[in-house]
């Protein structure tokens, strides 16, 4: 064995050794809990030291740039959440997302990515890096590239085209819309829709859990030491060999002008609604209040089926004739403004619904997503008179942003706060409802204590929350929760 050998092999040993403290923490801070707590942002923090010991004493840290940081301060605030806040929904989907965000930052500061992060190529690498590459350090390693590509031709053919392609399309489109209005409604049909639920489960013992911790850091940080030849460092996009076969400009423009002709005359009645005239045009049975609070959902998912489109068309439009692309860019615009208009409608419709209903999880959520989607249209109305702005770097960083917003928010005081403005106003609330959420709502249901007429149930719901925090809190530090010791403190005098 070799000088060279005897290094390498000291040098899997101190990381195997790192990474089964790392393992054995883990399972400290996280076996047999159900509450992360403080324990999350500890062992970030710790996986992040041994990252920058590895890599920082072998020099191959490359100098930092913007967006690495944008994403050290995205993984520190959505770790605190955990700390800061309490709402279940967030902390299991940032439990998850961390992970994800931290992948991509180390791939990134040791340059182990073929291309830029803004590229949806990087997404791929991602996958490939936290399958095929850390796998590869147990087994030999491999890895596979698949591409895809798409052709047209001649001229009355292509329009035959373009509607062949648009009609399934548009079918769904049209059904959706006469789901969600009532007028458009008289010129076509109905639709069902369905939901998924996901469940999860765990039972192994302390040993596997330390030693699937210890084995898959091994294995990802050994992969970003030792990249293969297809993702050795470059940290620079390569120009792509073969160009993608376009699609033609005169079946994009058939395709935009039958899906347009829908949403212009949709739009239209959607500006009637929002800003009057639309009550007399009404269908027999249906009151402006019942039209008002329909169709949201519907309209959500329309609006993805437009993103879709111009996403599609914007990659694969046929920029060789310029006539014919500018008519893509017109089109393109319009399909783009109706859709704004149909996010707005579908919003304010549903803050109708909530003022009517009351304020829930469910329908706050749609709302938030809605905010997101009315950014990413506008981004993408730039993109189709600008070339030079990067969808997928906008999109990557609005969505990031958007979502620490969400998790800071705290929909769940939101809710609380919008129901008890609208008890005031209506003399309706749902505390049954509240006293479900999570320990962020417990100072705004301790106000209405005193209330005459909810007092009593105010504080049979903060006994529960009492109930809960007994069943739930653990001594343990690594536990320890600010939203949950806020609502300790509130309700440890109730009885």
């Amino acid at each position: 064995m070799g000088v060279s050998d005897v290094n390498q092999v000291t040098k899997e040993s101190k990381l195997l050794l790192w990474c089964f403290a790392l393992g054995l923490l883990y399972d400290f801070m996280f076996f047999d809990t159900t509450f992360a707590g403080i324990a999350y942002p500890i062992f970030v923090a710790a996986v992040y030291g041994v990252f920058a010991w590895l890599f920082h004493s072998q020099g191959r840290l490359k100098p930092s740039f913007t967006f690495p940081w944008l994403l050290v301060a995205l993984i520190l605030l959505l770790s605190l959440t955990f700390v800061l806040f309490s709402n279940p929904a967030f902390l299991v989907l940032n439990f998850f997302l961390v992970p994800l965000l931290f992948v991509a930052h180390t791939m990134l500061v040791t340059g182990t990515h073929k291309r830029p992060w803004h590229h949806i190529g990087f997404l791929i690498e991602m996958a490939e890096r936290v399958t095929i590459h850390t796998l590869s350090n147990l087994l030999k390693p491999f890895s596979s590239v698949v591409r895809s590509r798409l052709m047209p031709s001649s001229v009355a053919i292509k329009v035959g085209l373009g509607i062949a392609i648009t009609c399934p399309l548009l079918l769904v489109v049209i059904v959706l819309l006469s789901s969600a209005d009532s007028i458009f409604l008289k010129y076509v049909i109905e639709i069902p829709k369905q939901l998924l639920d996901i469940d999860f489960g765990e039972i192994p013992a302390h040993i596997i859990l330390t030693t699937f911790i210890t084995l898959i850091l091994f294995a990802y940080f050994w992969s970003l030491l030792h990249p293969t030849k297809e993702s050795e460092p470059t940290g620079t996009s390569e120009e792509e060999t073969r160009k993608p076969k376009k699609l033609d400009g005169v079946i994009s423009v058939t395709i935009l002008t039958m899906l347009n002709l829908v949403y212009v005359i949709f739009t239209a009645i959607q500006i009637s609604f929002l800003f009057g005239g639309a009550e007399s045009a009404l269908p027999a049975g249906v009151t402006y209040s019942e039209y008002a609070r329909q169709g949201f959902g519907e309209m959500l998912t329309v609006s993805f089926i437009n993103i879709g489109v111009l996403l599609l068309l914007l990659h694969f439009a046929s920029q060789q004739k310029k006539g014919l692309y500018r008519a893509v860019q017109v089109l393109l615009s319009i399909l783009t403004v109706c859709s704004l208009f149909i996010l707005f409608s579908a919003f304010t419709r549903l803050t109708m619904y909530e003022q009517a209903y009351g304020f829930t999880l469910l329908r706050l959520l749609p709302q938030a997503f809605m905010i997101l989607l009315l950014s990413l249209f506008a981004v993408s109305l730039v993109r189709v008179w600008k070339s030079n702005v990067s969808l997928y770097k906008s999109y990557t960083i609005i969505t990031l942003v958007w979502l620490v917003a969400l998790n800071y928010a705290n929909l769940d005081l939101i809710i609380a706060k919008s129901n008890i403005q609208r008890y005031q106003q209506t003399g309706e609330i749902d505390l049954d409802y509240i006293g479900s959420l999570s320990y962020d709502v417990v100072p705004e249901l301790a106000k209405l204590q005193k209330d005459p007429k909810i007092g009593d149930i105010a504080v049979a719901e903060l006994k529960k929350m009492k109930s809960r925090l007994k069943f739930e809190t653990k001594p343990e530090w690594q536990t320890f929760n600010f939203s949950r010791h806020r609502a300790e403190q509130i309700v440890k005098n109730i009885r």
